[in-house]
């Protein structure tokens, strides 16, 4: 019995120890994530936003205070929210510029997928100068 608590102790501070490695990778992913040069939105196969990044929510104000699970839909104008749509069903989509308040923005959407099964997509904005 005292090998067994001896073996399942040391067990545990393995579990313990994979924890805290994955927890950090997982924080400094998500710093990265947030101080990239360029506005990036991660948004699921719904359309639910799920995280921003700073460079994003300077870029475009309107993701400054809105919350994940937000709909991309209640934030961007349409011809945005159609461009993430018809990406993400594989259509090729080549006008990928919309007008937004005084601006022309382009979207690129890259879809996520796991094990084969589209998950959502990594959205890049960028407004464009005339």
């Amino acid at each position: 019995v005292q090998q067994q608590n001896e073996s399942l102790k040391k067990l545990n501070e393995n579990l313990e120890h994979m924890v805290e490695e994955r927890t950090h990778t997982l924080k400094m992913s998500q710093d990265i994530l947030e101080k990239l040069p360029i506005s990036v939105l991660g948004v699921d196969c719904e359309g639910r936003m799920i995280i921003t990044n700073e460079r994003l929510r300077e870029e475009f104000p309107a993701f400054a205070y809105q919350l994940p699970g937000t709909e991309l839909k209640e934030v961007v104008p349409d011809a945005g929210a159609e461009v993430f749509e018809r990406s993400l069903s594989g259509e090729r989509v080549d006008d990928d510029v919309f007008e937004w308040e005084g601006a022309k923005v382009r979207m690129q959407v890259e879809p996520l997928e796991y094990s084969g099964v589209l998950r959502g997509g990594i959205l890049i904005m960028s407004k464009l100068v005339d």
